[in-house]
């Protein structure tokens, strides 16, 4: 099972590979939509310049990455602190409910 700070750090990281994505996407769709246009350096950059600035930042993403994991797994700890009847209903409700899923399934 995925911690869920690992997902949020999972997700950021996505964010970055998808933008890349989708500007790759854009400049496909236009290559096709005129084989005769000549993609302009300002759409080049707009698909490279993430993922150049991505790759010479990585020690800056990392930390701050680390940063963000660390502030979220202290605030999910302080609040499971706070109030862990809370969280051992919800943990309740999630077996019940997986419980109830999986006898749906096997039907």
């Amino acid at each position: 099972m995925i911690a869920s700070s690992d997902r949020a750090t999972n997700t950021e990281s996505r964010g970055v590979v998808f933008r890349s994505i989708q500007c790759l996407r854009l400049l496909e769709r236009r290559k096709r939509r005129n084989d005769r246009t000549v993609i302009s350096r300002v759409e080049a950059g707009r698909v490279y310049g993430p993922i150049a600035f991505d790759l010479a930042h990585k020690d800056e993403e990392d930390r701050y990455l680390e940063q963000r994991r660390t502030d979220y797994e202290a605030k999910r700890q302080a609040a499971r602190d706070a109030d862990p009847m809370f969280y051992q209903r919800l943990a309740e409700a999630r077996r019940q409910s997986l419980t109830s899923n999986e006898n749906s399934l096997s039907r």
